[in-house]
């Protein structure tokens, strides 16, 4: 497959890039945490809140938060949600268990004891009982920095001119949607038999509802100003510096590279992003390539100063 060689290397530290410390990404999921603790009922939160509080695209803040509190923005808010619960159960002995269950957005009894005693090792019955501590309370949790992870590279890339089609829904379908924009661009002769391909995938799996997820998927193709019809559309995907980390594998187990790259290598890397999805390079091809030697370069535009 055409690789498009369409990027230059570049110093570890180019210039014109906003500098962002790991104090500041530090203070940003700290305001977070604190303002998830303000709501008594933080499943009303939606993603696209939290990510404002964060002042980070909602496709890379969750990311960052798993990397420094060891685990996702959604579990941190079931286990505080449990925590509320608990402390119901030990100072207001006059509210019923299913009140409390209730409270804390549980439906039934039974799914609260499961998920009561999965989390603290007893049932809310036995915790009434004999209210004992409890575990480290998510609220009092600090942001650390995680390990910063090598093979990270800094380019200047050019903007690239696509051909796409929006794929909505599950990313691990996205072949489809893929197969659809070639087959149209080759039956244009917008495209050879192996043009080079890019996806910028706007969302994050782990927080938007798998119908609502989306993608911008295609090819470059053989001419400029190449005419488009129906679903298919032209896109840049913008030029400047990128960081970017080579992922060797099958396509699903790309999540583990993004989780490196947004989740370990930003918040100690000095760098912010834009507020846009990731960029996907596929340099070669599933047709002719195992899946454990798939090669695919993840890029984020790093913001300017």
């Amino acid at each position: 497959m055409d690789t498009h060689h369409d990027d230059r290397s570049t110093p570890q530290k180019p210039q014109g890039l906003r500098p962002s410390t790991l104090s500041d990404y530090t203070a940003r999921m700290t305001r977070l945490q604190r303002h998830i603790a303000q709501h008594p009922e933080p499943e009303t939160l939606t993603p696209q809140e939290l990510a404002q509080v964060a002042c980070m695209s909602r496709a890379h803040f969750h990311r960052v938060f798993r990397a420094m509190f060891g685990q996702s923005v959604m579990d941190y808010m079931r286990r505080l949600r449990l925590e509320y619960a608990a402390k119901q159960l030990r100072f207001h002995q006059e509210l019923g268990i299913l009140n409390i269950a209730l409270d804390a957005g549980y439906q039934s009894h039974e799914a609260f004891t499961r998920a009561f005693q999965t989390h603290f090792g007893l049932t809310p019955s036995q915790y009434r009982q004999d209210p004992s501590p409890l575990a480290k309370a998510a609220a009092t949790l600090t942001p650390t920095a995680p390990p910063s992870p090598s093979g990270v590279q800094l380019r200047r890339i050019d903007p690239i001119n696509l051909m796409v089609v929006r794929h909505w829904g599950d990313y691990q379908e996205v072949g489809h949607s893929f197969e659809r924009v070639v087959q149209w661009g080759q039956g244009q002769n917008h495209c050879g038999a192996e043009p080079a391909l890019y996806g910028l995938y706007h969302d994050d799996p782990d927080i938007t509802a798998q119908e609502h997820l989306r993608a911008d998927v295609g090819f470059v193709p053989t001419a400029p100003n190449t005419r488009a019809d129906g679903p298919f559309a032209p896109m840049t995907i913008p030029g400047g510096t990128y960081a970017v980390m080579t992922h060797k594998g099958p396509y699903h187990t790309l999540r583990t590279t993004y989780l490196q790259l947004i989740g370990f290598w930003l918040p100690t890397s000095g760098y912010d992003l834009c507020l846009e999805g990731v960029v996907e390079a596929y340099l070669n091809s599933p047709k002719d390539t195992d899946p454990q030697d798939l090669i695919t370069e993840v890029r984020l535009r790093l913001l300017p100063a």
